[in-house]
């Protein structure tokens, strides 16, 4: 009776381990074939059965990834990783589900983990820099960024010209390759402000109307390129807010938040001018200014009304703080499915240069 009963449950386990395997084959060919539904039930099935292949977890945390469900998608990264520590296509996706999910630590622990684990990784750079940078650590991001640059990687190009052209490695401006110096108070930047607008880039976004003359709010995202050099942030706050205090005896600016020391300083404060009766001339202005060392971005939330409550404040302050960083589920690499019930990691391949 015994040996029955040992002999029923090796057979069973056979059973069950050519099941698994071939739920695993099934979905790695529909995932193969860009069919994601079936492939996501049956690498379910093989994990309901036996949960011990990494890849049947990434692959379906990569199906969760391309539909943007990315709860499930960090479960599955987190299940990948317990199961295979060091597996780096997972680790790249864990580290940008925590930065969107403004996990910033967690997601540098991550991408050093893929860098030790392998610093040829595609994008790895890139996306470190990012949550460097997130981090107000802007020595260490341009030093990423360069990297990125030396091993081809577009996006790192792209970041080193945006926030790094005119640093020394430590991430401190270099004095001699300043496009202006503003170290006069700003009177030179207000001056060419005015004047120059070849720089400047507009974009307005319109809600509850389909015209800005009709319009209960609407937003305008500024971005002033080759500002470098040392422009104080009331300069800036006072410039932007100077028409309106001119133009009403009632108008008063309160400045919000302010970080004056940072690598990148910002400003965030509310002009009100409650004596504004046209929809052009809105009541309520709620500004975010942030500067990099060689651009100044500004981000303008226009609102007919003088009763604006914190809640919506804080909401849009956090919004603008998070436009700073490229990082998001847009930036996670797809990984091409593995396609066979083995360990065996692929690493992805090299997008060819056109």
């Amino acid at each position: 009776m015994k040996f029955i009963v040992i002999a029923a449950l090796l057979i069973h386990t056979a059973v069950e381990a050519q099941t698994v395997e071939g739920y695993l084959s099934i979905a790695f060919g529909h995932h193969k074939n860009g069919q994601l539904d079936s492939a996501e039930i049956y690498y379910g099935k093989s994990i309901r059965l036996r949960d011990t292949s990494s890849i049947a977890r990434f692959n379906r945390a990569n199906i969760y990834m391309s539909r943007k469900d990315f709860a499930n998608a960090m479960i599955d990264a987190n299940r990948t990783l317990e199961l295979k520590p060091n597996y780096d296509q997972a680790l790249y996706m864990r580290a940008n589900l925590h930065a969107m999910n403004d996990n910033v630590q967690k997601a540098l622990e991550d991408a050093d983990q893929v860098v030790k684990t392998n610093p040829n990784y595609e994008g790895i750079y890139s996306l470190r820099g990012q949550i460097h940078y997130r981090l107000g650590q802007a020595g260490k991001a341009c030093a990423d960024f360069t990297i990125g640059k030396q091993k081809n990687e577009q996006d790192a190009k792209d970041l080193h010209n945006e926030f790094c052209l005119g640093l020394a490695a430590d991430g401190t401006p270099i004095a001699e390759t300043l496009d202006y110096n503003f170290d006069d108070g700003g009177k030179k930047w207000v001056e060419a402000y005015k004047s120059d607008t070849k720089d400047l880039l507009q974009i307005r976004l319109v809600r509850e109307g389909n015209t800005i003359d009709v319009a209960q709010e609407a937003i305008s995202v500024l971005t002033q390129k080759n500002a470098r050099g040392k422009i104080p942030l009331d300069t800036i706050m006072n410039f932007m807010a100077g028409q309106v205090l001119r133009d009403s005896k009632n108008a008063t600016v309160k400045v919000i938040e302010r970080e004056d020391n940072a690598d990148y300083p910002r400003i965030f404060f509310i002009v009100q001018n409650p004596d504004s009766t046209e929809k052009v001339v809105p009541q309520t202005q709620v500004y975010g200014i942030i500067k990099t060392h060689n651009s100044i971005y500004t981000m303008i939330w226009n609102i007919t009304s003088t009763a604006v409550a914190q809640q919506d404040v804080t909401k849009w302050i956090t919004m603008f703080k998070k436009q700073r960083i490229k990082t998001s589920e847009y930036t996670v690499k797809q990984s091409t499915p593995v396609t066979s019930p083995n360990e065996k990691q692929t690493k992805p391949k090299p997008k060819k240069k056109k």
